[in-house]
């Protein structure tokens, strides 16, 4: 006899059905395409509601509520597999193998595009560790080779690879001369996992995290105005970017290929941070700033990623948000609650606490982001100016400088209550703070 949650799921499986070839049968249909099990497979849009609906709720039926990302993707590709191929619906096809699986040695390989001089040193030298997984600089002779093996399981998979590179950086067939060699860098990471599909999530996660922080610590400063300007000519400013087409050796065999199928910007700036002593040991420190788990590392890698938001990005109004959300996640109570624009404002003014002017760019920001939350604008022309875009990023980049502080001296601002204290304190003025200073001493001293 057939259970009630057994029913439930056969339905959302059967919708799921439906709306997939719905779906495919759309002339002109936008692709996004699954390597799986040796197959190219359709993904449906992530706003094509009538199959992502029924999926997210099969998925919650089948695995629960409670599952990680990795699982999230690993039900996604097997549901879109059996979609495509038209199995009838089967409980364990969509169980999670993960779980079950045995922890292995997997080998992954992908390819990071940036540009420096030709003397400049390695972003790293022979090998990086992220969270256990080790990264290092891959020959061009030893990727090719992995490419042709992934191509010659099928006559139709030669120039599979540099295809989809194409394809993630939105560049029209036959410019692979745009992605010039010299400034594609191979790496091969190392990786214990459980599935191809956890050990590409878990290589890939942690060196978007790398990638964050390397463009994050170079565009720091880096401010720019263009004379009679008609609008921000302001450009995204990172100088380093993962292609995202991973190859994945698994100890015993075929080579598969892996894509994130959102689309990437090709970075502009030329990376020179390797030049700069104090860059790179900033740089250092803020990368271990992610294998922490303090409340302060914590605030640090939300600010940072929101940071690298702003500079990754050509849209001004969201490059201006994302300065402002700086301020809220630095500021924020207990590292959730946003503290009042006003509040968070006046914390920032005091980074500077005797330049009028600062305090001065604080209001007009704040102006700024009012405007544009509540009444949809952001000035006169709809978008804010090269001007506002430098003051907020000034702020913004206080933000990250405060939170770094905080992860240096964690061992003092140990709780997200010491941060909040923190904070709490940081708006008020150097006189108010000597003379409560003062009275600390006083009252130690009886």
């Amino acid at each position: 006899m057939i259970s009630k949650s057994e029913e439930k799921a056969r339905q959302l499986y059967r919708q799921c059905q439906e709306a997939y070839d719905e779906y495919i049968a759309i002339p002109g249909h936008g692709r996004s395409i699954l390597e799986y099990k040796g197959e190219e497979i359709d993904l449906p849009n992530p706003f094509y509601d009538p199959y992502n609906v029924p999926a997210e709720l099969l998925h919650q039926e089948v695995r629960g509520h409670t599952a990680s990302d990795d699982d999230r993707m690993d039900f996604e590709y097997k549901l879109a597999y059996m979609m495509h191929k038209h199995l009838a619906f089967d409980t364990s096809l969509l169980k999670s193998d993960a779980s079950k699986g045995r922890y292995r040695q997997y080998t992954v390989y992908f390819e990071v595009f940036y540009s420096q001089s030709q003397n400049s040193r390695p972003l790293f030298s022979k090998q990086l560790t992220l969270s256990g997984v080790t990264y290092r600089w891959c020959s061009l002779r030893r990727f090719s080779r992995i490419v042709d093996i992934l191509e010659s399981y099928d006559d139709t998979g030669k120039g599979l690879y540099y295809q989809r590179c194409r394809e993630r950086f939105s560049l029209p067939v036959g410019s692979t001369s745009i992605i010039s060699r010299h400034k594609l860098h191979q790496v091969q990471a190392t990786v214990t996992a459980r599935s191809d599909i956890e050990a590409t999530n878990l290589v890939s996660r942690k060196f978007s995290n790398y990638i964050a922080c390397v463009n994050v610590i170079q565009a720091m400063g880096t401010q720019a105005y263009t004379s009679f300007s008609t609008g921000p000519k302001t450009k995204h400013k990172t100088c380093i970017a993962s292609v995202d087409v991973f190859l994945v050796e698994p100890p015993q065999g075929e080579v598969q290929i892996l894509i994130d199928t959102s689309r990437q910007l090709l970075p502009t700036v030329q990376l020179s941070l390797t030049q700069n002593d104090n860059k790179m040991k900033r740089l250092k420190t803020l990368v271990k700033s992610f294998d922490n788990t303090s409340p302060a590392a914590k605030r640090l890698q939300n600010v940072t990623l929101e940071l690298y938001s702003a500079f990754n990005t050509d849209n001004p109004n969201l490059r201006q948000l994302s300065y402002w959300r700086c301020l809220e996640l630095a500021s924020a109570f207990q590292g959730q609650q946003s503290r009042p624009e006003r509040e968070i404002i006046k914390i920032f003014q005091n980074y500077y606490p005797n330049r009028k002017y600062w305090a001065q760019i604080g209001v007009l920001i704040k102006d700024l982001r009012n405007n544009y939350v509540h009444r949809g604008i952001s000035s006169g022309k709809g978008e804010p100016s090269e001007h506002h875009l430098n003051w907020s990023q000034r702020y913004g980049e206080s933000a990250f400088l405060i939170t770094l502080y905080l992860y240096e001296h964690r061992k003092v601002w140990s709780t997200n209550d010491d941060i909040d204290t923190f904070f709490n304190h940081y708006s008020q003025s150097n006189h108010s703070l000597e003379l409560a200073s003062a009275l600390l001493a006083a009252r130690s001293s009886k």
